[in-house]
């Protein structure tokens, strides 16, 4: 009798695979140990290259460097170790035998990979904004270097998410006893991290090659070298990946 009548809310089917996501992510402790290291150590090189030794902001300060060129290097430090391990390399293996639950669900393929590749930008945002914080306000950055520190890591995560969940599809490991077996020992875990850490290696490479051109040239020509790289994943995923990801069995 004392009952009233309020405004429901609704999820939406991303909203709700992706509290699934994250639900799932930290009820193991094995999965986040081993997919959240990357970024902690990340953060902790930027902090001890800006306030361990102080050889940075001596060599700033002394030696005339430009700011623009160190606040490059830590991007490529904080990209490099934030791309080196992804959580969508075992997203799909994760699921194991109640695989069949998520499939069984009224929800799209799209809607599952795209849950899920957010869950692996969530992770790596908090550490990517404290990075690029930090840096911005040691070093005097201009609008460019500030842009450039969010987003350059934040493209090299999806990029990496999205082939790694396209690579998970590839290759699953479903059979498991133990989640360690998955994290550790999968074939996609490995597949991945090779990616992350060679795709992050040629853009420093391609960068410094580039700097010949001018930085904002550089820069720019990186980001779209990322934007196809990321456009290319999503289309392999979204055809070949969705076609694996209906065939697959648990």
């Amino acid at each position: 009798k004392n009952f009233r009548l309020t405004e429901s809310k609704a999820q939406s089917q991303t909203q709700a695979l992706f509290k699934k996501e994250l639900r799932r992510y930290f009820s193991s402790s094995m999965v986040v140990l081993n997919t959240i290291v990357g970024p902690i150590m990340g953060t902790i090189v930027v902090l001890i290259m800006l306030f361990g030794s102080g050889e940075i902001l001596n060599a700033l300060g002394q030696e005339g460097i430009p700011g623009e060129f160190v606040v490059a290097l830590l991007i490529g430090v904080s990209t490099f170790m934030n791309g080196m391990i992804t959580t969508t390399a075992t997203s799909i293996s994760l699921e194991g035998k109640y695989f069949w639950l998520l499939k069984s669900a009224p929800v799209r393929a799209e809607d599952v990979f795209l849950s899920k590749i957010l869950l692996n930008v969530v992770i790596t945002l908090p550490f990517t904004i404290i990075n690029a914080v930090v840096i911005a306000i040691m070093i005097p950055s201009g609008l460019r270097e500030i842009i450039m520190l969010f987003s350059i890591p934040i493209l090299v995560n999806l990029v990496i998410g999205t082939f790694g969940l396209y690579i998970n599809l590839l290759v699953p490991k479903m059979d498991w006893v133990q989640e360690v077996r998955v994290v550790k020992q999968s074939l996609s875990v490995i597949i991945a991290m090779l990616f992350g850490m060679l795709l992050v290696i040629g853009l420093i490479v391609l960068f410094v090659l580039l700097l010949v051109l001018g930085l904002t040239l550089a820069y720019f020509i990186l980001t779209l070298i990322l934007v196809a790289l990321l456009g290319g994943a999503i289309l392999a995923l979204n055809t070949d990946g969705k076609k694996r990801y209906y065939r697959l069995k648990a």
